[in-house]
């Protein structure tokens, strides 16, 4: 069925906090707050808005169109700076992804800081990593049967998983990166709908936060399926969501639409940026205790 630039010292501090920030999240104090609107773009080149990313390191959207080839970059003030090709099907079945670290994907090892990409719209349906500024094919892995139609996902960096939503058949499905093999799978819970959808991890506290452009709310679910919370993003003027992406380390969400906006919501819990040093300590071991995991799962 188918629905119809930086300073150098930024740079730098840029790349310690996403070298650190998969190690720094278990020892640091959250902070939470009453959700809001930051402020919101609509992209002139885009229409129907299918799927997102949030780029930690450059702290750039990437945002893809309904049956569009291209996938297009912008800078959080809605600058459009580069576009790159779609490497699947060019549907509204898809969604993208950031990680701060490096992924095993069917034997090969993607980069920290590639563009992830959930293709649901592929027979078979495949995750996907390119590079972010040319769209080079890095890795990719077919999931594995019986699925139906997948539209979300999300990187979880504490399980080393995807978690995806399928709205055809409204449930959250898990998968491991490596072999593309399904894990787990559960409902939203009663009174939610999924049909334009995405649903994204914070990082702050590993639960799930599942938006579609059928409901107001954002359904807030533990990463095992357990209800916490809907939160009211229509009474914030946001309607038609159809993507969601976290900057864990401010708390901030960014949300796409089918109507073409781009809402920028704050008030989340955020992992707290440290001190450079701090940083940059944390962030060593975390990242040689990432490249470990990953070594020693294959």
């Amino acid at each position: 069925m188918e629905r119809y630039k930086y300073k150098p010292y930024l740079a730098k501090r840029r790349a310690f906090v996403a070298a650190a920030a998969i190690g720094f999240w278990v020892f640091c104090p959250r902070i939470s707050g009453q959700i809001f609107l930051i402020d919101s773009f609509d992209p002139p080149e885009l229409g129907e808005i299918n799927g997102i990313a949030f780029d930690p390191v450059s702290g750039d959207l990437f945002l893809h169109q309904s049956f569009n080839s291209l996938i297009h970059e912008y800078t959080s003030l809605g600058a459009l700076v580069n576009s790159i090709p779609d490497p699947g099907s060019n549907g509204n079945d898809s969604d993208y992804e950031f990680a701060f670290q490096s992924i095993n994907i069917n034997g090969t090892i993607a980069p920290p800081n590639s563009l992830l990409v959930i293709e649901g719209e592929t027979d078979p349906q495949r995750l996907i990593a390119v590079d972010k500024t040319t769209g080079f094919l890095l890795a990719s892995v077919n999931l594995a049967e019986p699925i139906g139609s997948l539209v979300g996902g999300s990187f979880h960096p504490t399980r080393e998983t995807f978690i995806t939503i399928d709205w055809s058949s409204d449930l959250i499905r898990e998968f491991d990166s490596i072999t593309g093999n399904q894990l787990n799978s559960f409902g939203f819970g009663t009174g939610w709908d999924a049909f334009f959808a995405d649903v994204e991890v914070l990082g702050a506290d590993d639960n799930l936060y599942l938006v579609s452009d059928s409901q107001n709310t954002i359904r807030v679910l533990t990463d095992t399926g357990t209800f916490i919370q809907d939160i009211d993003a229509g009474v914030l003027g946001v309607s038609g969501m159809s993507g969601i992406a976290f900057d864990d380390l401010k708390g901030e969400a960014w949300i796409s639409s089918t109507n073409g906006n781009i809402y920028h919501l704050g008030g989340f819990e955020a992992i707290p940026e440290p001190s450079t040093g701090t940083l940059f300590a944390i962030g060593i071991m975390g990242f040689f205790l990432c490249r470990w995991k990953i070594t020693t799962r294959g």
